[in-house]
């Protein structure tokens, strides 16, 4: 049987801006500001990825390299 860790991350609205020219439709990216001694560094980014056959959304944490999306950590 495998084990899941669930990583629960809870950003304030304050410290998450929503980056337009790098979204679409089902893909939108926000950058994450400083938030604490928690968020710092290359975990500068989120990615919500939609999926409109289950109604849910994904979420990727990672940064921008010369316009190349890295994942850090997922969470479906």
């Amino acid at each position: 049987m495998q084990k899941v860790i669930n990583f629960e991350i809870a950003i304030p609205d304050t410290a998450v801006s929503h980056m337009k020219d790098k979204s679409r439709y089902d893909h939108n990216y926000y950058y994450i500001d400083t938030y604490g001694d928690r968020l710092y560094g290359e975990l500068n980014m989120a990615l919500q990825v939609y999926n409109e056959c289950s109604n849910c959304d994904s979420y990727e944490y990672g940064y921008f390299e010369e316009d190349e999306f890295d994942v850090i950590l997922r969470r479906k």
